[in-house]
């Protein structure tokens, strides 16, 4: 399954999963600008049971990579690291940097300016929430556990905007929950921005992007405020106000789903999104 590709300013580099070794397992790989590999898959990890979700940063030194991971045994999952350097050596081993028995899946990270914010999905059966860590840039002296959300929350994703952390995510509630949510949280992992809803006007709200501007950020998200999923657009201030409605982007009869935004070279975004509409 395809994985995070991220940019150096000279290549371009990709983490995913696949089970050509029985099991799944993390793969590596950087790509020239025409997308010709630049060596051979590089294996991340080698463990028992699955592992999963890899999400992929450039910090301007090396390629900090996390994924979610059974090896602890199938009902434990647990968030690891890898670095490796510029030619996609491995850096060190595999680092545990979830305790036990956290439910941690689907991780994200980004890079502030003095620490790495891991946010992730955790929980069990009876309850959802979304974990953040806060690291060295070396993935060292990770902080306690950071918890913000009520419950039920999914999907998280952060980003650094100029003085803080953003981070964003869904709910997956009993009844139907028309709102994508966010907090803003400092390096030092204190909360500046409490759970805020985001969004509105939808039975159901799901799956975000979010792009830092500095003195805004541009949320992208998917919802059914005309019907089926489709995605729309708005700017938020750095404290999650809203700068302006939403805009919609796409428009079918089928569902759109699941929205990437990124920068394109002069100013412009693009969003890459999951389509229902050939059938």
């Amino acid at each position: 399954f395809t994985g995070p590709v991220v940019w150096t300013g000279a290549i371009f580099a990709t983490a995913w999963e696949d089970r050509r070794d029985n099991d799944y397992e993390i793969y590596f790989n950087r790509f020239d600008k025409s997308g010709n590999k630049l060596g051979p898959d590089v294996r991340i990890t080698n463990a028992t049971e699955f592992s999963l979700h890899p999400h992929l940063i450039w910090n301007g030194a090396e390629f900090m990579l996390v994924w979610d991971d059974r090896r602890n045994g199938p009902n434990d999952f647990r968030i690891y690291g890898q670095r490796l350097d510029v030619d996609g050596n491995l850096l060190g081993d595999n680092i545990e940097l979830t305790n036990p028995f956290w439910g941690a899946e689907s991780p994200w990270i980004a890079e502030g300016e003095q620490r790495l914010a891991l946010v992730f999905n955790m929980g069990n059966s009876v309850e959802r929430k979304i974990g953040m860590r806060l690291f060295d840039p070396n993935f060292e002296n990770g902080s306690e556990l950071i918890s913000f959300d009520s419950n039920n929350g999914v999907t998280p994703n952060v980003v650094w905007n100029k003085d803080r952390y953003v981070v964003v995510y869904s709910k997956r509630t009993t009844v139907p929950d028309d709102t994508s949510y966010g907090v803003t949280v400092d390096e030092n992992g204190i909360l500046l921005t409490p759970e805020t809803p985001l969004t509105s006007g939808a039975s159901f709200a799901r799956t975000q992007s979010l792009l830092p501007l500095g003195d805004r950020l541009l949320l992208v998200w998917a919802d059914d405020h005309d019907g089926n999923y489709e995605l729309y657009s708005k700017m938020l201030s750095p404290t999650l106000e809203e700068l302006s409605p939403r805009e919609r982007i796409t428009n079918d009869p089928a569902d759109s789903v699941y929205p990437f935004a990124a920068f394109g070279p002069d100013g412009d975004v693009g969003v890459l999104f999951d389509d229902r509409r050939s059938g």
